[in-house]
């Protein structure tokens, strides 16, 4: 970075480049030189002269926006809502990694208003008209419709965005979600009753997930389990990290109400 800033300087353009400077105290500081060069009578570079401004603030200021979107994203690609963000204008610039991977589509193929295409085609007009007054008005924005998955199978979603603001209260940007609705089923076999509660979000160890915890953690399945075997029936639980999870709990007709 250096040799190049001073050959560009010696070949009479501006160099420019970057130093980091430890102090005993441990703590870095960051200077940004540039290098200008001086010409003669003739316009040949007699000499070089740096100037050098300390952008150790800006550095660490970078350093911590950066930090922050990792975390944010981070966070963002391992939940189960499909998540997305947009500009002032509604526009989707992001998505998370659980939309991708339901939808099957790149972000190419998604940002901007592209998201329509996996809409059902009976909803994504009133779904469209919805969601830009809301974006007009600034008011938070909630609905229910259809998206397509990768197999082309359509499922139900609850979607909902809030306007992020600046200092001054001006809207900047959207935070949206779409979060997968259960499908909950209650069907009549012979001599018993199913009841069946079906998701398509990622799913858990079954195994990790029976207990309890003393800090309320957990979804309580032994307890599920347990209340079903007391009135001689059982708990099913299908589930992969990843595939979603359907619960069967299975009672005899003459305890179910």
């Amino acid at each position: 970075m250096v040799r190049q800033a001073i050959s560009l300087a010696a070949a009479g353009e501006i160099g420019r480049y970057e130093l980091s400077v430890n102090k005993p105290t441990g703590e870095t500081l960051t200077f940004d030189f540039s290098l200008y060069p001086i010409r003669d009578e003739q316009g040949e570079v007699i000499f070089i002269v740096p100037e050098g401004r300390d952008i150790t603030m800006r550095k660490q200021a970078e350093d911590a926006r950066r930090e922050t979107e990792e975390r944010f994203h981070a966070l963002a690609d391992n939940i189960a809502q499909l998540a997305w963000l947009t500009d002032a204008d509604g526009s989707i610039f992001w998505y998370n990694r659980r939309w991708f991977e339901y939808t099957g589509t790149t972000l190419d193929q998604m940002q901007g208003w592209g998201w329509q295409a996996v809409h059902h085609p009976d909803e994504v007009d009133r779904v469209l008209e919805k969601y830009k007054r809301h974006i007009a008005s600034g008011e938070p924005w909630e609905d229910t419709f259809p998206l397509r998955s990768t197999d082309g199978e359509y499922r139900w979603f609850l979607s909902r965005a809030l306007p992020i603001r600046d200092a001054a209260g001006k809207i900047v940007r959207w935070s949206g979600t779409n979060t997968d609705i259960p499908i909950v089923l209650l069907e009549y076999q012979k001599n018993e009753v199913v009841l069946v509660i079906e998701d398509d979000g990622v799913g858990f160890d079954p195994d990790a997930g029976r207990d309890v915890t003393a800090s309320g953690k957990g979804l309580g399945l032994i307890g599920m389990s347990e209340r079903c075997l007391l009135v001689g029936g059982k708990l099913e639980i299908e589930s992969r990290p990843g595939k979603g999870t359907t619960i069967f709990a299975r009672v005899p007709a003459r305890y179910a109400g």
